[in-house]
């Protein structure tokens, strides 16, 4: 399972057939692709990669108007930003949300 781990972290897009690959060419003894399957079920570990149709909206969501599309914003000040995203520590995430100046591109807060 160390191995497993230690493969995932470093490439973390493979999935259990790749890591099963490179666990036969690294230990040179046969495994199982069923077993890692299972081993990396067991831990937790998935595959990273693009999912399908995420940029489609939901059934009958709302589209919001673009409301600084005639109104740029030219001093600091005038318009803010906000972003959310989550890093991954040991076992779980931690998030972090950033407020950012549009005008003169600086941190506001964290």
């Amino acid at each position: 399972m160390n191995e497993i781990r230690d493969l995932y972290e470093e490439r973390c897009y493979m999935g259990y057939r790749r890591i099963t690959e490179m666990l036969k060419r690294k230990r040179s003894q046969i495994i199982n692709r069923k077993k890692v399957l299972r081993l990396m079920q067991k831990t937790g570990l998935n595959a990273v990669y693009p999912k399908k149709n995420l940029s489609q909206k939901a059934e009958g969501q709302k589209t919001y108007p673009y409301l600084l599309k005639d109104d740029k914003p030219a001093v600091a000040d005038d318009c803010w930003g906000t972003d959310i995203t989550y890093i991954r520590i040991g076992k779980g995430y931690a998030y972090l949300t950033a407020l950012i100046d549009w005008v003169t591109r600086r941190i506001m807060g964290l």
